[in-house]
């Protein structure tokens, strides 16, 4: 839960997640244009790291991690959406919905 990673005990509870400096609006951007370089990039089907092992587990574990870095995406989106955390602009901070991350890293459903 990348919610709590960013959450000190020290502070009180009900701190919307942007007013954190770890999850400001500004930091997200910056995340979020840095993970649209990696979408435009990514290779859906295999991972030249993978290419030495059995071409069977490679596709595997590409496949599951690709998968891991949609439903962490899925995270953050849920939780930028929800009106605690206090996002201005939240529907379009992000850029890209769940469905549109999962496609086009060809995990969505078919």
């Amino acid at each position: 839960d990348w919610s709590s990673d960013v959450c000190s005990s020290d502070l009180p509870s009900q701190t919307p997640l942007s007013h954190l400096p770890t999850a400001s609006p500004s930091v997200l951007t910056a995340s979020i244009s840095t993970f649209s370089t990696f979408l435009s990039s990514v290779d859906t089907l295999s991972s030249p790291r993978l290419s030495l092992l059995p071409p069977r587990f490679a596709v595997s574990i590409h496949r599951e991690a690709l998968k891991r870095v949609s439903d962490a995406y899925e995270e953050l989106w849920s939780t930028v959406m929800e009106g605690k955390n206090r996002y201005e602009g939240r529907t379009t901070l992000l850029r890209r919905s769940r469905e549109e991350v999962a496609m086009l890293l060809g995990v969505g459903e078919k």
